[in-house]
């Protein structure tokens, strides 16, 4: 999709953001779970489905999503069970991009 709309060039500079935006976001989240700050965690899962949405990270964006109502609630079990899932979703996603980069976006957008 966002080929057919902007070209490689869009898909790879949005992979580029991505990939240097989220790892820090990431770093976030585990601090507001540290700090117990259910609103700034909320507020992280939320912007982090966002953009994954927007890349085509539609399994790691339904995960956040699903996040973001545990940090809502402050369901601390739910959230400390699977905070783990993240770093591995990301790179999942990582890896996806780095490959579509590499192949000058002729593979099909990241569906993870």
């Amino acid at each position: 999709m966002i080929r057919s709309v902007g070209g490689n060039n869009l898909l790879n500079e949005m992979a580029e953001i991505f990939l240097q935006r989220v790892p820090q976001k990431i770093a976030k989240v585990k601090d507001a779970l540290a700090n117990k700050d259910w609103s700034e965690m909320a507020h992280l899962f939320h912007s982090l489905a966002g953009s994954s949405g927007s890349i085509g990270a539609m399994v790691m964006m339904e995960y956040l999503k699903a996040m973001e109502e545990s940090a809502i609630q402050c369901n601390v079990d739910s959230i400390g069970k699977n905070i783990d899932e993240l770093d591995q979703l990301f790179l999942d996603v990582k890896n996806r991009l780095n490959t579509i980069i590499r192949s000058d976006g002729n593979e099909e957008d990241c569906t993870r």
